[in-house]
């Protein structure tokens, strides 16, 4: 039988062995493919499209049929907070959305208590927060974004079902 393990710990192992808390021993066994993840405050780009699949993923636990779209207030608030707890605490942030969530728009009082009076990332660190990625205009508050039009027979852009797409910049 052949078997192996996958061990994960957010603990120094090397210093837990300088202080005589782990054996070295163990330490040189399970240590043979180290891979070490980033914390997820150094992932400012990452965290509304990983907000935005967690928060999917809670809604259709709970059965609520509802597409979920951030505001800007909340945006900022989500790239802002430090994130201690890595993805664990963002999936858990985004269950109490979930269960808070009624219409599609996600607000400040959706948000969990502790992002909004929690730690934030200093301004040097801070990434810079994509208003409008070009990939997925869901994220655009809807005043910024306009709606589509019927398009002419005669306009290039429009599509079998007769409307066009209007791009707001």
């Amino acid at each position: 039988m052949n078997v192996r393990f996958i061990y994960a710990s957010n603990a120094n192992l090397p210093e837990l062995v300088a202080a005589g808390k782990l054996r070295a021993d163990l330490l040189d066994r399970i240590r043979c493919h180290e891979i070490r993840l980033p914390a997820l405050r150094q992932y400012g780009e990452v965290r509304l499209p990983l907000t935005e699949r967690f928060l999917r993923e809670a809604l259709a636990t709970l059965e609520k049929d509802l597409e979920p779209r951030l505001n800007i207030d909340a945006m900022m608030h989500i790239v802002r907070y430090e994130w201690p707890g890595n993805l664990r605490e963002l999936q858990s942030a985004c269950r109490h959305i979930a269960a808070a969530l009624e219409g599609p728009w996600v607000r400040l009082e959706h948000l969990p208590a502790f992002i909004l009076e929690g730690p934030v990332v200093d301004d040097a660190r801070r990434p810079t927060v994509p208003c409008a990625p070009p990939w997925n205009r869901r994220w655009m508050p809807r005043r910024a974004t306009r709606r589509r039009r019927p398009a002419s027979s005669k306009s290039p852009r429009a599509d079998s079902s007769g409307w066009s797409s209007v791009s707001s910049g």
